[in-house]
């Protein structure tokens, strides 16, 4: 069965990090890659149309069947955030969560109440 995180009403939220020692060994390449990706999104937020095609003309070169009408929706149904909007979600509220935050909150929530994780994690054990 393949759902999104709107057909079971959770946020799913990704990322893209770099660890601290490719940022300090490679920081220009670090920044590059970050740049290409936001500037990916905000292609994907002006030309979805062109993306799907774009997309289905990948799969098709690495020898996979073209995709459905329906799963280019799908895909390109989720949403994105650009730099801005990023930073939006990021900011803090008055009461310290950030749009973000809570979002990985539920997540966290979602998975111990499901047995997938164990216990909460502290992230002070895994952030410097």
């Amino acid at each position: 069965i393949i759902c999104s995180g709107d057909d079971a009403g959770a946020h799913v939220a990704g990322g893209l990090m770099v660890s601290n020692e490719a940022d300090e060994t490679n920081t220009e390449t670090a920044a590059l890659a970050i740049a290409a990706y936001l500037k990916g999104v905000t292609y994907f937020q002006m030309y979805r149309e062109k993306s799907k095609a774009y997309l289905n003309e990948f799969y098709v070169e690495q020898g996979f069947s073209p995709l459905s009408p329906e799963a280019l929706d799908m895909e390109f149904s989720r949403p994105l955030y650009n730099l801005n909007q990023q930073l939006q979600m990021l900011a803090k509220n008055e009461g310290g969560t950030s749009t973000l935050g809570s979002w990985f909150q539920e997540t966290v929530d979602f998975m111990l109440e499901g047995g997938i994780i164990p216990s909460r994690l502290n992230a002070e054990d895994y952030i410097d």
